[in-house]
């Protein structure tokens, strides 16, 4: 555990969430406590203050004392023990501060010899006037909190009422309550920080696992999946995490496939070329016998340019590079040229299925002949000598649907879904002269997606063969943009759905 750890940084996190909740929390309750208090000592101040002197006239005048009030009990000493009693000083003082001290008009007290003065004299004016008042004043080194309101007497107003309340104890308890907090704040946090690090350790403990486990997985060894545990957001980690490796597992298979098939192809060509030209120049031989043996190089050499250009094709397509030089294109056209490239179809019945009308699909025409070509080969291949190809299109709102269907010997179920996959053969032990190399369904795929459309085959074993292409339909001339001359060839990226 290190101090970037994502642990300790979750960690810090949540102590400094807590340090925010606490202390507001804390801060929020202490001025909540602290203004309930002062309120209520404000409140019982001024029922004393307006509550009349015995109800009767005003106290005598300056000079005499104005006689017991109510609820002030003279204070009771022990026989003998003088005025040296360490309780008499703060008792007379607590009693002095709970009498109200009476102002008249001149702004002189009204009481014994103590209390000849006001508690506050800056606010007897206002109480004076008419005006109740809350003041704070220090006497004898303690706040002390006073209210000054009016003295009134039969509807006049003839002098001005005091009422003292001490604040020390209630500061010591406002203080009381910073330090608790002050003191109980860090260790709370240290706590939630030890209790914190210990949970997210537990929380994080199948992290480490998937950190672990995916650290031992290998590209050698795929095969191995992380455990997965209850229904939580860490199990769909490891599920996702699952799927992952899964997907890996098969791009790595296929390309382990398609290295494998691909030396395999280039294998038998480089062989022959091998053979011949060991042959040649161990041993001599006719005029006649080195040019057949040159036409056996140059062949092999064509079938390695093919299958290399190809597997270029298939590169630049995933790369979302294939260059298409687009434009309107005849439906038409293209089964023309197609057949033109296909000189075997030529001893088949062939079937035109189109509109009356004029068809055309958005698109590169070398490209898309090249798509009918590969398939209508497909299909002479696999249909007998009296069997039927047909070569069909069909605009469905906004699609054109293009079939190359035969009556040839089928597909069984479980080929369909691999096929378009590269070097992938339905029959294993078909030879590249019979049966190709397995490319040209990729080939097809490709193409086709790469202008915005889709392949899909139907099959049955001893019905034949469809191949459905669904393909964008050439906008009206008005949208379209013709390229100038000499112009680059614009790159379409591949959609894979």
């Amino acid at each position: 555990m290190t101090w970037n750890s994502f642990r300790v940084r979750l960690t810090l996190w949540n102590v400094a969430v807590l340090v925010v909740v606490l202390g507001g929390f804390g801060l929020a309750l202490c001025y909540s406590i602290r203004n309930g208090m002062s309120a209520a000592l404000d409140r019982e101040m001024a029922l004393q203050a307006r509550r009349p002197p015995g109800g009767g006239p005003p106290p005598p005048a300056l000079g005499s004392p104005p006689g017991p009030f109510p609820g002030v009990r003279p204070i009771a000493r022990p026989e003998g023990s003088g005025p040296q009693w360490p309780f008499d000083r703060e008792a007379e003082r607590s009693a002095a501060f709970r009498r109200p001290r009476f102002i008249t008009l001149t702004g002189e007290a009204v009481g014994p010899p103590m209390d000849r003065q006001p508690w506050d004299p800056d606010t007897v004016a206002a109480a004076i006037a008419g005006q109740e008042r809350y003041s704070t004043v220090t006497i004898e080194g303690e706040r002390v909190r006073v209210l000054s309101v009016p003295w009134r007497f039969q509807g006049r107003i003839i002098g001005a009422v005091q009422v003292a309340r001490e604040l020390g104890e209630y500061d010591r308890l406002v203080d009381g309550q910073l330090r608790t907090l002050l003191l109980l704040l860090p260790l709370s946090l240290c706590l939630a920080g030890v209790g914190g690090l210990f949970l997210t350790g537990r929380a994080l403990r199948p992290v480490r696992e998937v950190t672990r486990a995916a650290a031992q997985i290998g590209a050698e060894d795929l095969s191995r999946r992380l455990q997965i545990r209850g229904h939580d957001e860490l199990a769909e980690l490891a599920a996702t995490f699952n799927g992952m490796i899964a997907r890996l597992e098969a791009a790595f298979e296929q390309q382990r496939r398609f290295t494998s098939d691909a030396s395999h192809e280039l294998r038998t060509p480089l062989a022959r070329i091998k053979l011949t030209t060991s042959l040649a120049l161990n041993s001599e031989q006719s005029p006649d016998e080195y040019r057949a043996g040159l036409r056996v190089i140059d062949r092999a050499a064509d079938e390695m340019a093919r299958l290399v250009n190809n597997l270029l094709l298939l590169a630049r397509s995933d790369a979302g590079q294939l260059p298409l030089q687009v434009g309107p294109v005849e439906v038409t056209t293209l089964f023309q040229r197609a057949v033109e490239a296909v000189p075997s179809a030529a001893g088949r019945q062939l079937v035109l299925d189109v509109p009356s009308g004029p068809l055309q699909i958005r698109g590169d025409e070398e490209y898309l002949t090249r798509v009918f070509a590969n398939l209508l080969e497909n299909a002479t291949r696999h249909t007998p000598a009296d069997g039927q190809i047909t070569l069909s299109a069909r605009a469905e709102g906004e699609r054109v649907m293009i079939g190359v269907a035969d009556t040839g010997e089928g597909i069984a179920p479980e080929h369909l879904p691999r096929l378009g996959q590269r070097f992938y053969r339905v029959d294993t032990a078909r030879s590249r002269g019979s049966g190709g190399c397995g490319l040209g369904l990729a080939i097809c795929k490709s193409i086709v997606e790469a202008h915005k459309g889709t392949l899909s085959i139907q099959s049955e074993v001893g019905q034949g063969t469809s191949v459905i292409l669904s393909l964008p339909p050439c906008p009206p001339a008005r949208d379209l943009v013709p390229l100038p001359p000499g112009a680059q060839a614009a790159k379409i990226g591949v959609e894979h759905r």
